[in-house]
């Protein structure tokens, strides 16, 4: 087997492989023996979801919306797991969320930092007034 694109690392060669996201199976494995989760394929393989055609039609006609029914093909899984780990799933999640939007709160500072970086590179009279209030907050400690 060659390596294609291998990667360095105390002086061994790893392929980029071996730093790639797990397999999906040992991922499965690994949530289900931490919250003990037993998963089973269901009979139940349908979703019905009801779209309306054209609402331009719609209106022309001036009669009750025509919904056309489209049914996507989709296998469900029936899971059963106990009530401290659904608590857990849901705190696991919650937790999640609030990343998330730290995140996304981290990345506009980012960016509104940039943009007040490029504003006071590009003039001189701002860099200026703002290197005299960061030396008056340094004052002000």
């Amino acid at each position: 087997m060659a390596i294609e694109n291998p990667y360095f690392y105390n002086d061994r060669v790893y392929p980029d492989e071996y730093y790639r996201r797990e397999p999906r199976e040992l991922i499965e494995e690994r949530f289900r023996k931490k919250y003990t989760v037993h998963v089973e394929p269901s009979k139940r393989h349908y979703r019905h979801r009801s779209i309306p055609l054209s609402y331009n039609r719609w209106l022309e006609q001036g009669a009750g919306i025509p919904f056309q029914q489209e049914v996507e093909r989709e296998p469900l899984l029936k899971v059963y797991v106990s009530k401290d780990n659904y608590e857990k799933l849901i705190e696991t999640d919650q937790l999640v969320e609030e990343l998330k939007q730290q995140s996304r709160d981290l990345h506009q500072m980012k960016q509104e930092r940039q943009k007040e970086a490029h504003i006071r590179s590009s003039n001189p009279a701002v860099q200026k007034a703002y290197e005299k209030y960061q030396m008056l907050l340094k004052l002000c400690d």
